[in-house]
């Protein structure tokens, strides 16, 4: 008769003991399904974001195309006149979404072929 109590009371127990376990996981599992959640929106809001850059972007970019003139490489010089023109270079940069750096030297570079051109007396 003892046996049979210590049984049912180990039994008690052990049912205790699972119920909280399993009550623990479905805790964690709704944790890591809500993380899901987040990391998804939060991933749809940069991605979002990204297109609106990129939007934004190409408007800016816009600005040094003259309709008729479709050339790339005329528009890179519109840009960096602009920049070469500009007093605060790095707010030009931002203003049009163009990379600093890689304007100076195009502006490097121009200045050494102008004084190529000098040297050399023109050709």
């Amino acid at each position: 008769n003892e046996d049979d109590n210590n049984n049912n009371n180990n039994n008690r127990n052990n049912k205790k003991h699972s119920s909280h376990h399993q009550k623990e996981r479905a805790r964690e599992k709704a944790a890591r399904q809500q993380e899901k959640k987040q990391r998804k929106a939060a991933a749809a809001a940069l991605a979002a974001q990204a297109k609106v850059r990129a939007a934004a972007a190409r408007v800016a970019h816009a600005h040094f195309f003259i309709p008729g003139e479709g050339s790339d490489a005329l528009a890179a010089v519109r840009a960096l006149c602009g920049f070469e023109l500009a007093k605060d270079k790095a707010a030009y940069c931002k203003a049009f979404f163009l990379h600093e750096k890689t304007l100076k030297e195009a502006a490097d570079l121009r200045c050494q072929l102008l004084r190529v051109i000098a040297v050399t007396g023109g050709g």
